[in-house]
């Protein structure tokens, strides 16, 4: 099946809010809003005997601009928020640095504790990461790591 048979295929079979992402099959009335174990709500029609799927906030976006990316981030990084304007077309990077990760032993996102005490930043900056230099505050280091997140991730920092 090709992806835009595909795009045909659930286009016929659902409907969607796009305000609240809530989505619908067309033909039961049968409303998805239960997330995956991963916290994404999965759409699932059949054709041909086969089990087709495709994520809720995929069909969304499709639904409102008859288009399918490779790949969309959740603005607010909440999965099951399928709202159209709570979805953007990103790289796999960009989409990566929308991420609500922390470092375990500092509790601060790209700030790391070094053996000596210090604390070091590094990011994720294209596809490596880069060192920003070492602190002995952690305060000082974490402001170092949203200043340099923000300079290199643009509208994709997250704090």
């Amino acid at each position: 099946m090709t992806k835009d048979e595909r795009m045909e295929l659930f286009l016929s079979r659902f409907d969607c809010n796009p305000e609240t992402g809530e989505v619908w099959k067309k033909s039961t009335g049968f409303v998805y809003n239960k997330p995956n174990k991963y916290g994404y709500v999965q759409i699932t029609t059949s054709h041909n005997n086969k089990s087709r799927n495709m994520a809720a906030h995929r069909f969304v976006y499709l639904y409102v601009t008859g288009e399918l990316p490779d790949e969309l981030d959740h603005i607010d990084t909440i999965r099951h928020n399928n709202s159209f304007s709570n979805l953007r077309i990103a790289s796999r990077t960009e989409n990566n640095y929308n991420r609500n990760t922390v470092n375990k032993s500092t509790g601060v996102k790209g700030v790391y504790k070094n053996k000596s005490g210090s604390y070091s930043v590094r990011i994720v900056a294209g596809s490596k990461y880069k060192s920003f230099g070492s602190y002995e505050d952690l305060e000082l280091a974490e402001l170092v790591a949203q200043e340099v997140r923000e300079k290199y991730h643009g509208e994709f920092c997250r704090h």
